[in-house]
């Protein structure tokens, strides 16, 4: 497959990996980067989707959430098998114990009800509310990077322009993890969002948004704002120890743009773009990359498609 010009919702499912594209294409591929398929049926009809919000793998099935529509579910071959309404207009959602956990920022609940988080049974009635949202602001702020992860037996929430991941376990719902950015945080001295907000913070210079990926030992975030290049950073739980994540290009005002999906065995996974593939290679010392049997560079390079990477960070005592 070619020309794949961006690459979301990265799920790991049996050794493979599922992720939504362009167009309202989904796709299947090896753990190795072989294509398996490619499903597509973006349309109106009843067994359709208008779009991919949200993408998970639920036994031999993929689910499908539309913002505000209804969750689809297909099998591997793309042939439709159920779909729920979601009359909730949740900026993001995923499948959490008997039900579902949702970012519900935008939306209003029970027809009145404004919280940032909700966790709901799978008819999609309200069992759990936490975070009073206020009103409803005129503008509304979606990323593609979603606000939600499963964390061991537990759901995090890190919600857009939030310095805080919280931490739900069906019963209680906790701060899990703080972030101080100190002075490079824009909201720093803000306590109510607006649009003339959004504005003032977005051209601010600093850090607005934080996305976050955690596992039992490290922390990946990536800044919204902030120094271009170096606005990724990773975090030791264990030691507390920080280092920015530098990818800048040498003599160059660019940097390698990385999209972090998730991480398995201690290692990060995500995709860089194909042109910059070579450019990484000569920012790391001899015997710091490999590739998988069978890939070189300059299949990489023709390809033009986003390539997926694993990275095994540096034990902190050596950062």
């Amino acid at each position: 497959e070619s020309l794949l010009s961006n690459a979301n919702n990265y799920v790991q499912y049996d050794g493979n990996i599922v992720f939504s594209g362009s167009e309202g294409n989904v796709y299947a591929f090896t753990g190795t980067g072989e294509l398996i398929r490619r499903i597509n049926r973006k349309g109106d009809g009843p067994e359709e989707y208008s779009g991919v919000q949200d993408l998970w793998m639920q036994g031999d099935s993929i689910g499908i959430y539309t913002r505000g529509k209804y969750i689809k579910w297909y099998d591997l071959e793309g042939n439709f098998l159920d779909a729920v309404n979601v009359d909730v207009a949740a900026g993001h959602l995923i499948p959490y114990g008997n039900g579902y956990a949702m970012d519900a920022g935008y939306a209003v609940l029970d027809d009145s009800l404004r919280f940032n988080f909700a966790y709901v049974d799978k008819e999609f009635n309200t069992k759990d509310t936490f975070i009073p949202a206020g009103e409803l602001p005129n503008m509304r702020v979606f990323t593609s990077n979603s606000t939600l992860q499963t964390y061991q037996e537990k759901v995090l929430f890190h919600r857009m322009m939030s310095d805080t991941i919280y931490a739900y376990d069906e019963t209680y719902y906790t701060p899990f993890m703080h972030f101080d950015l100190g002075d490079d945080w824009a909201f720093k001295d803000i306590e109510k969002f607006s649009d003339q907000v959004f504005s003032q913070v977005t051209s601010s210079g600093k850090a607005w948004n934080i996305v976050s990926l955690v596992s039992e030992r490290m922390v990946y975030i990536s800044l919204f704002g902030g120094e271009s290049g170096k606005n990724k950073m990773l975090i030791d739980r264990l030691t507390g120890e920080k280092v920015k994540v530098d990818l800048t290009i040498p003599e160059s005002d660019e940097s390698i743009s990385l999209f972090a999906s998730y991480w398995l065995n201690g290692e990060l996974h995500g995709s860089i773009q194909s042109p910059d593939v070579a450019i990484l290679i000569s920012m790391l010392e001899e015997g710091r990359y490999s590739f998988n049997e069978g890939t070189t560079l300059e299949e990489i390079e023709s390809s033009e498609n986003p390539v997926l990477v694993r990275v095994k960070f540096k034990d902190s005592s050596e950062w």
